[in-house]
Protein backbone atom coordinates (compact mmCIF):
# COMPACT_ATOMS: atom_id res chain seq x y z
CA UNK A 1 0.00 0.00 0.00
CA UNK A 2 1.75 3.20 1.25
CA UNK A 3 4.64 3.86 3.45
CA UNK A 4 4.21 4.88 6.94
CA UNK A 5 3.87 9.07 7.15
CA UNK A 6 5.52 8.88 10.26
CA UNK A 7 8.94 7.66 8.58
CA UNK A 8 8.96 9.77 5.52
CA UNK A 9 11.18 12.76 4.83
CA UNK A 10 9.83 15.09 2.56
CA UNK A 11 12.04 18.22 1.21
CA UNK A 12 9.14 19.68 -0.42
CA UNK A 13 9.36 23.63 -0.58
CA UNK A 14 12.80 23.40 0.74
CA UNK A 15 15.63 24.52 -1.75
CA UNK A 16 18.63 25.44 -0.40
CA UNK A 17 20.35 28.77 -2.25
CA UNK A 18 23.70 29.90 -1.72
CA UNK A 19 23.21 33.65 -1.25
CA UNK A 20 26.19 34.62 -0.19
CA UNK A 21 28.01 37.32 -1.41
CA UNK A 22 31.32 38.06 -3.26
CA UNK A 23 33.49 39.05 0.41
CA UNK A 24 31.68 36.22 1.79
CA UNK A 25 33.03 33.59 0.03
CA UNK A 26 36.99 35.25 -0.24
CA UNK A 27 38.99 33.15 1.82
CA UNK A 28 40.14 35.51 4.88
CA UNK A 29 43.74 35.08 5.37
CA UNK A 30 46.06 37.00 7.72
CA UNK A 31 49.52 38.65 6.80
CA UNK A 32 51.32 35.76 7.23
CA UNK A 33 51.42 34.84 3.05
CA UNK A 34 53.22 37.73 2.55
CA UNK A 35 56.72 36.16 3.66
CA UNK A 36 56.67 32.97 2.04
CA UNK A 37 59.94 31.81 0.91
CA UNK A 38 61.60 35.12 2.12
CA UNK A 39 63.87 34.84 5.32
CA UNK A 40 62.39 36.13 7.99
CA UNK A 41 62.57 36.61 12.28
CA UNK A 42 59.46 35.04 14.03
CA UNK A 43 59.41 35.92 17.52
CA UNK A 44 57.34 33.53 19.49
CA UNK A 45 56.10 33.76 22.88
CA UNK A 46 59.31 32.22 24.43
CA UNK A 47 61.62 32.23 21.70
CA UNK A 48 62.90 34.19 18.46
CA UNK A 49 63.70 31.77 15.44
CA UNK A 50 65.26 33.44 11.80
CA UNK A 51 65.12 30.90 8.67
CA UNK A 52 62.62 30.73 5.44
CA UNK A 53 59.30 30.69 5.77
CA UNK A 54 58.45 27.98 3.47
CA UNK A 55 54.62 27.88 3.44
CA UNK A 56 52.06 29.00 5.48
CA UNK A 57 48.94 27.60 6.28
CA UNK A 58 45.61 28.63 7.90
CA UNK A 59 47.06 27.74 11.70
CA UNK A 60 50.13 26.05 10.90
CA UNK A 61 53.39 27.98 9.16
CA UNK A 62 56.68 26.13 7.79
CA UNK A 63 59.91 27.49 8.82
CA UNK A 64 63.36 26.59 8.18
CA UNK A 65 65.94 27.26 10.03
CA UNK A 66 69.38 28.91 8.52
CA UNK A 67 72.08 27.56 9.34
CA UNK A 68 71.24 24.80 11.35
CA UNK A 69 68.45 23.89 8.35
CA UNK A 70 65.78 22.58 10.87
CA UNK A 71 62.37 22.16 10.03
CA UNK A 72 60.02 23.99 12.14
CA UNK A 73 56.33 23.52 12.25
CA UNK A 74 55.19 26.65 14.06
CA UNK A 75 50.90 27.25 15.46
CA UNK A 76 50.43 30.81 14.65
CA UNK A 77 49.11 31.15 18.20
CA UNK A 78 52.29 31.15 19.76
CA UNK A 79 53.89 33.89 17.20
CA UNK A 80 53.95 37.41 18.45
CA UNK A 81 55.01 38.67 15.04
CA UNK A 82 56.72 37.93 11.85
CA UNK A 83 59.37 40.25 10.82
CA UNK A 84 61.49 40.05 6.81
CA UNK A 85 65.01 40.19 7.35
CA UNK A 86 64.78 41.96 3.78
CA UNK A 87 62.97 44.65 2.87
CA UNK A 88 61.59 44.07 -1.01
CA UNK A 89 61.49 47.30 -3.40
Amino acid sequence: MGADPKTQSSNIGFVKKDIKTESQRSKKGDFSEEFEKQEVVVQLQNERLMGRLEEARRYWIKLVTFPEGRTYYINKAWIVYIQPLKVKK
